[in-house]
Parts: structure tokens; C-alpha cells; sequence
């Protein structure tokens, strides 16, 4: 699809970290020299400190991820409350590390990115039912907010990703004979190995910046197959770092659904579609609108009977889809309704309010 052409994702656009640098040999640090981690203006005990001084022994995203799983997933499973200021904490964190402001290093050793799968498992877990329990307190709102905050931070955890061995095309990819020797060394010690031994964020921008290259950005021609198996590639990252499209997500989640919701989902990207083409006008905002909160409304019914404590592992990995597209079509509602607020303002803004 033409989802796949797009080189530069959410990751590369956002990213903020050190520039990718690809490598020839294992060329990957785990210096850490220079940073400090300074919990003086911190309150004993808090969070925020929890997660500074767990940092401080936490070099690699996988390790990070653990000691968010550590704060949320403390514990009875009965028990299930999650505090705002650990879940503000926790999100500030992964969102700090996910754009590179805070930088991931070697840890040593070798773990696969199931590692990573695992602990996400873990704590989407936590975070649901931490949804189901705000939505009863007196500070529900405020604390659902910031759990729903958390979501798309998170690694997904498919089955293909808690594999023993996931994300292995890109191994094969790494052994083609119709590259250069040079981009085959390029691909294995940037890519291939750095990802399945510690995987981070900075795996997905270098793999982006790669895509962007074999496409034609630095002018050499490679073969169509080799280009289409990195899209593919690319395609199955984004979706294990959860940094996959709207569409992308929608157009997957539909394998798995009955005849009336692919129906709403086609209908919506129709709508999407119609809305992108030339200057939307209000109209078409407002049917995009109306399609998104429809199919939102679909997907929250679906998530409406809450996570019961034996969930199975795919009704799991099927909740964690449903939840990342509804989140999704959230944050795209405000987006339209922006544009739909412009153009009320504009050219087309002879009717009234009431009217519309």
C-alpha cells in the first residue's frame, strides 16, 4: 500500500537523540560516561525518584522498560489501582526515551526483543485494569488520561514478537547476494545484530533512514526485491515499537473482525481518503468526523467488558490492537476537528453553528 512508500515515521520525525550513525562492524557503545542522575530536588521514596536512581543501572531499553514494569505492575493483581504520579512518572520516562532524549546504551548480554514483548505484556496488563479501577475513583478522569497516555509507549506484543526468535527477515535480508558487501555490513551490524541483541527506539529511526536510502536516496539503484522486502521490513518494526500508522493499524485489526465492523473501517478510510484529496472542505470534515467517532464507538464497546485476571495470551494481543486503533482515532478526531474549525471560519462559514 502507499502507507509502506512513506520512508519517515512518527519515530524519525520525533526523533531527538543522537544522529543514527551506520556501522561497517560492531561499532555500539554502552558508555555511559557524563550523565548524572540526580535525585536532589526529588521527595524520598516518590516515583519520580524510583525512576531516576533505576535508570542509573538500566543502560538499555529492554532494562528501562523494566523498571517501568517495576513500578507498575507492583503488587496484587486484585489490588489493580495505579497512583497518577507513578503513571505520569512512567509516561514522561518512556516518552523521553522513545525520541532519544534519553539515550539507550549497551547493556550486555543478548536479548532477544521477546525480552521486550514480555515486559509490555506484563504491563499493558496492569494498565487496563489500572483504566478499569480509575474509572470508579474520584480522580478517574484525570488518571485514565495519563494511563491511556502510556499505551502507544509500549512494545507491541504479538505472537510474532514473543517468538524465541522474532523479526527475522531482516537477518535474511542481511544475507541477500544482490546488495553491495558494503550496505550487507551496513544493514548486519546496524540493524540486524543490534536489534536482536538490544533492541531499542534508535533501531526503528536507523532501519527509517536505511528505507530512506535504498529507495533511491543515495542514488544507487537496487533491485525491486530487495527494496520491497526492506518495506516489509520496516512495516513489521514499526509495528512491534507500536509506531505504525492509523491505516496500517486499521487495515491489520480488520483481518480479525466480523463482515459490520470491516465495513465501518473501510467506510472511515473512504472517508479519510475523500477528505485528503484537494481542499477539504467542511462538509467532508464533518463526514469524516462523524466516521471516525463511529468507528471509535465500534472499538469501545469492544473494550467495554474490561480484562478479565485469565485473559488468554491472543485475547490479550487482540485488546492491545483495539486499544492502540481507538487511541489513535482520538488523537485523529482532534486533528480533524481542528481543520473542521478552520474551515467553519473561512469560506464557508455562512451558516450558523446551530446549523452545523
Amino acid at each position: 500500500g502507499e502507507e509502506v512508500l512513506k520512508t519517515s515515521g512518527t519515530a524519525t520525525e520525533a526523533w531527538q537523540g543522537k544522529e543514527i550513525v551506520f556501522m561497517q562492524s560492531n561499532d555500539h557503545s554502552g558508555d555511559r560516561r557524563g550523565l548524572s542522575w540526580d535525585t536532589s530536588r526529588l521527595e524520598g521514596g516518590s516515583c519520580e525518584e524510583e525512576v531516576v536512581l533505576g535508570d542509573q543501572t538500566a543502560p538499555s531499553w529492554r532494562e528501562k522498560l523494566e523498571v517501568v514494569e517495576g513500578i507498575l505492575c507492583r503488587g496484587s493483581p486484585e489490588r489493580k489501582d495505579l497512583s497518577p504520579e507513578a503513571v505520569s512518572a512512567c509516561s514522561i520516562y518512556l516518552s523521553w526515551i522513545s525520541s532519544g532524549v534519553i539515550s539507550c546504551a549497551e547493556g550486555g548480554g543478548h536479548h532477544r526483543p521477546c525480552r521486550h514483548a514480555e515486559s509490555s505484556m506484563r504491563m499493558f496488563r496492569s494498565l487496563e485494569w489500572g483504566l478499569e479501577e480509575a474509572s470508579r475513583g474520584e480522580k478517574g478522569s484525570f488518571t485514565s488520561v495519563l494511563i491511556r497516555r502510556l499505551f502507544p509507549l509500549l512494545p507491541s506484543f504479538s505472537s510474532e514478537f514473543r517468538a524465541s526468535t522474532p523479526l527475522t527477515r531482516i537477518r535474511d535480508i542481511a544475507h541477500r547476494n544482490d546488495i553491495p558487501q558494503d550496505l550487507k555490513r551496513e544493514i548486519k551490524h546496524t540493524i540486524q545484530n543490534k536489534l536482536h541483541r538490544n533492541a531499542g527506539p534508535e533501531d526503528l529511526v536507523a532501519t527509517e533512514r536505511m528505507l530512506e536510502r535504498v529507495m533511491g536516496g543515495d542514488g544507487e539503484d537496487y533491485s525491486e526485491d530487495f527494496v520491497q522486502e526492506f518495506k516489509r521490513f520496516t512495516v513489521e518494526l514499526r509495528e512491534f515499537f507500536s509506531a505504525s500508522s492509523l491505516d496500517e493499524q486499521l487495515l491489520e485489526l480488520q483481518a480479525g473482525m466480523g463482515d459490520e465492523e470491516r465495513g465501518r473501517i473501510q467506510s472511515f478510510l473512504g472517508a479519510k481518503a475523500a477528505s485528503s484529496q484537494g481542499e477539504s472542505s467542511l462538509s467532508k470534515l464533518l463526514s469524516l468526523m462523524d466516521e471516525t467517532t463511529g468507528l471509535r464507538q465500534v472499538l469501545c464497546r469492544a473494550l467495554a467488558s474490561g480484562l478479565r485476571n485469565d485473559a488468554p495470551e491472543r485475547a490479550m494481543e487482540m485488546r492491545q490492537k483495539y486499544r492502540l486503533c481507538e487511541i489513535a482515532l482520538e488523537n485523529f478526531a482532534f486533528t480533524v476537528a481542528s481543520q473542521a474549525l478552520n474551515a467553519f471560519g473561512g469560506s464557508e462559514a455562512t451558516r450558523s453553528l446551530e446549523e452545523v
